[in-house]
């Protein structure tokens, strides 16, 4: 993978480069519930990222052949591209080459955040829906012509192996492909194909081929919802008809018209039903990776699905046209993006209903396992006749559903645990510490990171999700740089929170980020909180959160000397978070002699601004975390950190690029734990 700012020389499919750069290993998971991109790349082949500041350092070699298969396909992807952008309106142009030609890079975030909270993301990455679709249409066209039914077959199955290069070949669309061969050839040799065998079949060459796409979990969604639809449809199309002849009679004597009706309602209810079979065998595994519960998407799927199927039938017309006309062309892509403007409007719109989707910490390991075992046990033990019943699945998901609501009730009943928690999240150059109670109460103490909101949701949604919590009771800003907030927007979406505390210089900052972030706390109808130093509050009995600085209406130089100070203390135990405080206001802290603590979270990411000698004298910690990589002069701060408890020394340990630190304090005890992509482990 070649990142590069700049001019970027013509670099083509099987080009030999050389390339003068910075190399580095794509990112892992450093906090838990993290995507890990480090896997993620492993899986593609990528090993290494290489950055340039310019193109200037991008050295073609040799270009590959003229006949070269894989310039070929790039050249067809790319004027197939260019087609689309001269027939699709601009605002629905990424989303039309992503459907049709599998292109992502160019697709706003936003839009593809809309289809992800309402379940039908998979329509925005060339999946089996979409080979499904291209293989039914060109059956249906060649249908029409005089080729014998034996080169129609092979026609198509030509024409969906060539689209299957041509979309890069991810493993929903081999699978597909693979499945339509053998359907195409099944029908030629005069045999049914058996679908659950060729989904077999087709799981057998992918897996030994890409043995790791086993444990990818878009793979695994993709043979499962699969599978489950393949035998939803075996069951549904396995319908007798019935003996009474009373009742075939009055079928037969109904009108085209009423018999016309009477077939959609059918189709649709059998649409419904196969949809939401699908949602609910796959919405355990979905809610417990991607933290996702999405009931809308049991009715949205089967409004789109035929949206989709005609915007595809377009746009291949539309690509296929523009060859021998562009005013044809542009007649099907206005056509196409008619139907692309339809289908955002119902994603759009679903996006908005109450209660269509909701974002959760997700079911246990032990019940997502569970309920798939116990599906197994049912699917085989059952009789096929009471299979293909809705009401033994019912009953069985009601019972199973049943089990985890009793065992989350019963967790509620106890304590939440002993030990007073503290995870500071690995987020770079920024901030997010979660703060847990022995009650089980939570405070989130600031959320961002500089310059990538995204990454510092991802990051601090994982250590929450975690933790199992969808409830934030109460979330402190330190104050207004956007490296120590700008998650917050997105974190409001995701999580329910009962309060947000701030102080009187947080809400005068006049920056366009703040007023953005206050807005959207407000909109959610959240109570904000203004405290200065010497105020007090609690979060649940046995805790109690003192505020240390800055004083009500104290001028500050900036918004690092501003920063909220609280001392969180629980059973005996003290918490000291410090934001970005610096300079001078450092010194009024020290002055006032607010004591000792047990841990405490360095003020500006570790820099020796923060002047660590003074506020480690001050407070004696036996931890001090630090969020960051801790400036130039690490050392020195490491060693101010270290001596100022005395014998034995203060554990100063940083997040850096390792990982997210967890610090549990009890009586008697405080232990100190490392995230890393296997889990938790004790930080030596």
């Amino acid at each position: 993978s070649i990142v590069v700012d700049g001019s970027v020389p013509a670099v083509l499919p099987g080009a030999v480069l050389r390339v003068f750069g910075r190399g580095v290993r794509p990112s892992p998971a450093l906090n838990p519930d993290e995507f890990d991109f480090r896997a993620k790349a492993r899986d593609l082949g990528c090993l290494s990222i290489v950055r340039c500041r310019t193109g200037d350092g991008i050295e073609v070699v040799s270009q590959p052949a003229w006949y070269a298969p894989a310039l070929g396909l790039h050249h067809l992807r790319v004027r197939g591209m260019e087609r689309l952008e001269e027939a699709i309106a601009p605002s629905r142009r990424a989303f039309a080459q992503a459907l049709l030609l599998g292109s992502r890079e160019s697709l706003p975030r936003e839009e593809s955040r809309e289809f992800l909270v309402t379940g039908s993301v998979h329509i925005l990455s060339i999946s089996g829906l979409h080979v499904g679709i291209l293989a039914a249409a060109l059956a249906g066209i060649l249908r029409l012509t005089p080729l014998p039914r034996s080169w129609s077959l092979a026609l198509v199955a030509l024409l969906v192996g060539f689209y299957m290069l041509l979309v890069r070949a991810e493993t929903p669309v081999v699978r597909a492909t693979l499945i339509v061969w053998l359907a195409c050839l099944a029908s030629l040799c005069g045999r049914r194909a058996l679908s659950l065998n060729s989904l077999a079949l087709a799981a057998i060459v992918v897996f030994v081929f890409a043995p790791t796409e086993l444990f990818r979990i878009g793979t695994q969604l993709s043979f499962l919802s699969t599978g489950v639809l393949v035998a939803v449809v075996a069951a549904l199309g396995d319908r007798r008809p019935t003996a009474d002849p009373i009742e075939r009679l009055i079928e037969r004597s109904r009108s085209r018209g009423q018999k016309l009706v009477r077939t959609a309602g059918r189709g649709l209810r059998d649409a419904i039903v196969a949809g939401a079979a699908v949602w609910a065998v796959t919405a355990p595994i979905a809610a417990a990776t991607f933290h996702l519960f999405t009931p809308v998407a049991v009715l949205l799927n089967v409004v789109i699905a035929p949206l989709v199927a005609v915007a595809m039938a377009l746009g291949f017309l539309c690509l296929a046209a523009s060859v021998v006309s562009g005013s044809i062309g542009g007649f099907f892509g206005a056509l196409c993006d008619l139907t692309l403007w339809a289908v955002q409007a119902c994603v759009d719109a679903a996006a908005a209903v109450p209660g269509g989707h909701a974002w959760i910490a997700g079911p246990p390991d032990w019940w997502v396992m569970g309920w798939y075992a116990v599906l197994a046990v049912v699917a085989i033990a059952l009789p096929q006749r009471l299979l293909r019943r809705p009401a033994p699945w019912l009953a069985v998901g009601t019972a199973w559903i049943g089990v985890g609501l009793a065992a989350l009730g019963v967790s509620a009943t106890r304590p939440w645990g002993r030990d007073f928690s503290v995870v500071t999240t690995s987020l770079g150059h920024g901030l997010g510490v979660l703060v847990r109670t022995p009650a089980g109460s939570s405070l989130l103490y600031d959320a961002g990171r500089l310059g990538a909101p995204g990454a510092a949701t991802r990051g601090v949604s994982g250590v929450l999700w975690s933790d199992g919590l969808d409830r934030i009771d109460c979330l402190v800003l330190s104050h207004a740089d956007t490296d120590h907030f700008n998650a917050v927007p997105e974190l409001l979406e995701r999580f329910a929170v009962g309060r947000v505390v701030v102080s009187g210089d947080f809400l005068r900052d006049t920056s366009p980020a703040t007023a953005d972030t206050v807005a959207a706390i407000r909109g959610c109808g959240i109570p904000i909180d203004v405290v200065a130093s010497g105020d007090a509050f609690s979060l649940d009995t046995g805790c109690l959160v003192r505020v240390l600085h800055p004083g009500r209406g104290e001028p500050f130089r900036s918004d690092n000397e501003a920063s909220l100070v609280l001392s969180v203390e629980v059973g005996g135990r003290r918490l000291l978070l410090t934001g970005d405080i610096e300079g001078e206001a450092v010194s009024r802290l020290v002055a006032t002699n607010h004591g000792r603590c047990d841990v405490l979270v360095a003020p500006h990411h570790g820099t020796v601004t923060s002047l660590p000698p003074a506020i480690a004298e001050a407070t004696m910690p036996r931890v001090v975390l630090v969020s960051g990589l801790g400036g130039t002069r690490w050392s020195d701060v490491r060693t101010a950190y270290a001596r100022a408890a005395g014998n034995p020394p203060s554990r100063v340990i940083k997040t850096g690029a390792r990982g997210a630190i967890r610090v549990r304090l009890s009586d008697d005890r405080i232990g100190i734990d490392r995230y890393a992509t296997d889990g938790w482990h004790r930080e030596r």
